[in-house]
């Protein structure tokens, strides 16, 4: 969904929830002519007060509790009547101030084919499964990458950058903090290397009104996800050039940014380069680790 269409749907959903409201209010007053008696009575002071024509505030206050007392005879409750708008913040106008809400962007961001990992919840993960040489210390970097999703946006930490080699949990990992943000109501954006250039690519070779769409999640989820950074293709003027600046504009605007590779530092730097090397490997905003141990998935050493 796009912000557009986003934007269309919460202000048509809330136009629908308040006609609806209107006509549970209009059927009670129709089938109840005590009620439409009292209704009938308030608007003659709301009138009244429009002219500027002193009001007898006891017979107000008698009329509004004659008026809930009736509705609630009839079974209406106030948030039948003003329903409660999805959104606190902007109260479902999708705009604070000349900007867009954040709850927007959850809307149109947060869809199934923006999650291409496995999402499991870091109360669910079970170490017993991991080698036991390195349990403690893999169970340290999972309760420190799950630290950080839980203050977001309160903590400087912006890029995680998790090694290891293949089967240790990185993509476990990754899957876990999806979940953590997702559950927090952030919008998440979880793809693999692969998926984040094919992306790219999309973005780069369309010309229409849809070519944000293809841009918008990776630059503005509260958590992008790459997983396997190393295993995608190298194209020209894409690969390089669109991480560079995906990462760059994330970093600018404190989104947090999760990437997974079997690439070592140094690896990383040969393949990548000391542009974004220094961005992933940023002592000031970052976080980085190496999960070690038996392939999870087979049980050999690795």
């Amino acid at each position: 969904m796009s912000y557009k269409n986003s934007v269309n749907f919460i202000v048509q959903r809330r136009k629908a929830e308040q006609d609806a409201a209107s006509v549970i209010f209009n059927d009670a007053l129709q089938q109840n002519p005590a009620l439409l008696e009292v209704e009938s009575a308030l608007r003659g002071i709301i009138l009244a007060e429009a002219k500027d024509e002193k009001i007898n505030q006891k017979t107000r206050t008698a009329l509004l509790a004659e008026k809930t007392a009736l509705l609630k005879k009839a079974g209406i409750t106030e948030n039948m009547l003003n329903p409660p708008p999805h959104c606190a913040v902007c109260r479902d106008t999708a705009y604070v101030g000349a900007k867009l809400c954040d709850c927007v962007k959850t809307l149109a961001l947060n869809k199934p084919d923006n999650v291409e990992i496995p999402l499991l919840a870091f109360s669910d993960i079970d170490f017993s499964r991991f080698d036991p040489a390195h349990r403690e210390r893999n169970q340290t970097v999972y309760e420190s990458v799950q630290k950080i999703c839980a203050k977001y946006p309160l903590n400087k930490r912006r890029v995680i950058i998790i090694s290891g080699n293949t089967g240790t949990g990185k993509t476990l990992l990754a899957g876990c903090a999806a979940d953590c943000m997702l559950s927090r109501g952030f919008a998440v954006t979880a793809v693999t290397a692969f998926g984040f250039v094919n992306r790219a690519l999309q973005y780069h070779t369309t010309f229409n009104e849809e070519k944000l769409a293809h841009l918008e999640p990776l630059t503005d989820s509260d958590l992008l996800v790459i997983d396997d950074l190393g295993t995608e293709s190298f194209l020209k003027n894409i690969t390089h050039e669109y991480l560079y600046s995906v990462l760059n504009e994330r970093i600018n605007s404190g989104k947090l940014t999760l990437i997974t590779s079997n690439l070592s530092r140094e690896g990383i730097l040969a393949r990548y380069g000391e542009r974004i090397f220094s961005r992933l490997y940023d002592k000031n905003i970052g976080y980085a680790s190496i999960l070690n141990g038996a392939d999870l998935r087979s049980g050999t050493p690795t």
